[in-house]
């Protein structure tokens, strides 16, 4: 019996798509500067570390824990 080249070879290769359940990292966004202290009367956050005092109101700043 004679077969075909096909056939001796069984089914032709099928091409492998890229798996779709498989995850690529994203690209991280540039991390947000925190508030490194908070005023504890008008609420306002403010970024500087070395600001000791609120402009505002006059509190004793206090340092944001999150």
């Amino acid at each position: 019996m004679v077969f075909a080249a096909e056939d001796a070879m069984g089914d032709k290769p099928v091409r492998r798509e890229a798996d779709a359940t498989r995850l690529d990292p994203m690209s991280q966004p540039a991390p947000r500067v925190k508030p490194a202290t908070v005023c504890p009367v008008c609420g306002t956050l403010y970024e500087a570390k070395d600001l000791k005092v609120c402009p505002t109101d006059g509190a004793q700043l206090l340092p944001v824990n999150a």
